[in-house]
């Protein structure tokens, strides 16, 4: 007891406290007040607890209970000695106490923690008006109080750590590596596309092969399993607890200041349920890592990001500056293609940040850029060898592996070689993938230019239909093929294919020449059309051209 008794004294001597010690013949009586409550001090000596952490801490050497509803966040000062007949109990103080010495009616303000050792009276006051630890049995109240101020000790340490490193070069690896023995299970830090920023473990083990790709990103095992029971959400300020593979996760989403999401911290907790307060100590850190993210901008901005944030504000339709053209300009010294990317079949589908972060590794030097509800995935043609011709065969190479692992699909562009024009290849990219599944739904990624003549007829008509488009002698040549055995459209179709050239045509007809030749005349004669006007045999194959892509739609919707 005297032991105790003389540590705790020789604390308060090198701490900023007052004691007056008033001894009779019952009981050592004392007072401790802040000398200096107002100071300010540093953030990394002002780390602060709750109860959670504090009751978790004391569990493991004390037989505790925990009453009322904690503050989970972190709002504690360093502990109070209580042992006077004080009434008043100050906001986000706690306080240490043993229960005969509590007052009858005291004054409690907010979010005030007593950890206090028997029962009393007075107790009930406590429990309904503040958080209480009660601690069962008669252990050394100074050795309880010493056992809280330990656990301060412990993450004032950590803190300390923490602000040297993120003084030094905010480097998150070392952050992440200094913070697992706090966390005592493995550390992922991921950015906006699923990619590892740093990892680390207490054991030097590492983790589960099953979540990290090659490409050192978040497996699609990972992704699809965490998927097929959790509802991501990248949006969510609060600690989010979810099962994941052979792990409880408690992932922290980062954000920036404009409160842009940057990543993800996940530690992976090998206990069915996570220990008290893990909750809070995680957004402290991940709020640690957002300021180092601030303070060591490189950690993601490149000239490729920087590009790329560019063409995503072209993406999203936002003007942009004349800094920002120059340099889309600087990468307009090669050949590109827009791949338009969608989820199709999945009961989940799969985050447009995991998506955008899988493509820019399957494809090196491409940039991923969000697009309404898919991706939009501009490759730089040069880096699939030295400029390719024939592009779609490396492309194909590339592009069929990705989107079965994945099972999406895609439409391609035409190429291009001005970043400028990246938004107007991206709605190329768009229209193949809709004319795509339409016409080879059984395909997963289709090419603009297999569907470009379908979509130029298709828009030449602006979205109406195209009867509204037939002069009266086609409709006339119509009404006569509804009756006929002979089709004069069929006619006109073989013979304007091949140039008017009557041989050839006639031979696709099985007629004799002579027979195509009157039939022409009879076509030209009775329905008034001038054949030999170029004009006029466009407009005719165009028609045929719109019926025929009409009806091919309509077999395969």
């Amino acid at each position: 007891m005297r032991k105790h008794k003389a540590r705790i004294l020789r604390y308060f001597a090198s701490e900023p406290y007052k004691l007056t010690v008033r001894k009779d013949s019952a009981t050592l009586r004392c007072n401790i007040v802040m000398v200096l409550p107002g100071a300010k001090r540093e953030e990394n000596q002002a780390m602060k607890l709750n109860a959670d952490i504090v009751y978790d801490y004391l569990s493991t050497f004390y037989e505790a209970q925990m009453l009322g509803t904690p503050n989970k966040a972190l709002h504690l000062e360093r502990p109070t000695f209580y042992m006077s007949s004080q009434k008043r109990f100050q906001a986000n103080h706690l306080y240490v106490a043993s229960a005969d010495h509590l007052p009858p009616r005291p004054e409690i303000e907010r979010d005030v923690v007593l950890v206090c050792i028997g029962e009393s009276l007075q107790m009930r006051s406590f429990i309904n008006k503040c958080t209480v630890i009660a601690i069962n049995g008669k252990p050394d109240i100074f050795a309880l109080y010493l056992a809280v101020q330990e656990v301060f000790d412990r993450y004032d340490a950590w803190n300390d750590e923490l602000f040297e490193l993120f003084k030094a070069d905010a480097d998150i690896r070392k952050i992440v590596f200094c913070s697992t023995a706090v966390f005592a299970n493995p550390i992922l830090v991921i950015d906006s596309s699923f990619r590892f920023i740093a990892t680390a473990s207490p054991d030097g083990r590492g983790f589960s092969e099953r979540w990290s790709d090659e490409g050192a990103n978040l497996s699609r095992y990972a992704m699809d399993h965490f998927l097929s029971g959790n509802d991501l959400r990248i949006d969510a300020h609060e600690p989010l607890f979810l099962e994941i593979i052979d792990s409880n996760a408690l992932c922290v989403n980062l954000f920036d200041r404009s409160d842009r999401y940057i990543g993800c911290l996940i530690v992976l907790i090998s206990e069915r349920k996570p220990p008290r307060g893990l909750d809070a100590l995680a957004q402290y850190l991940g709020r640690i890592i957002e300021l180092s993210f601030e303070k060591n901008p490189s950690l993601l901005a490149t000239e490729h990001n920087a590009r790329k944030s560019v063409l995503q504000d072209l993406m999203d339709g936002r003007p942009i500056k004349q800094d920002q053209r120059w340099l889309l300009d600087s990468g307009n010294a090669s050949e590109y293609v827009c791949i338009s990317i969608h989820t199709f079949g999945r009961k989940q589908p799969l985050p447009q940040n995991y998506i955008a972060g899988s493509f820019e590794i399957a494809f090196p030097g491409s940039y991923a850029l969000l697009a309404g509800d898919g991706v939009a995935g501009i490759v730089d043609l040069a880096a699939l060898g030295d400029s390719p011709r024939d592009y779609r065969a490396k492309i194909d190479a590339l592009l069929i592996p990705f989107l079965d692992s994945l099972r999406l699909c895609a439409g391609v562009s035409n190429d291009f070689s001005d970043l400028h024009d990246a938004v107007d290849y991206f709605k190329q990219a768009e229209s193949a993938l809709e004319s795509g599944r339409i016409m080879n739904p059984q395909v997963s990624h289709h090419y603009y230019g297999d569907y470009a003549l379908m979509e130029a007829v298709i828009n030449s008509f602006s979205g109406a239909p195209i009867e509204t488009f037939f002069p009266c002698e086609f409709r006339r040549i119509l009404e006569h093929d509804r009756t006929s055995s002979v089709s004069f459209l069929e006619t006109l179709d073989v013979v304007l294919s091949e140039n008017m050239n009557y041989s050839r045509a006639a031979e696709l007809l099985f007629v004799h020449r002579s027979t195509l030749i009157d039939r022409m005349k009879k076509i030209e004669e009775d329905y008034g059309l001038n054949l030999h006007d170029p004009n006029t045999r466009l407009y005719i194959q165009l028609l045929i051209k719109g019926l025929k892509v009409e009806e091919d739609i309509k077999n395969h919707l």
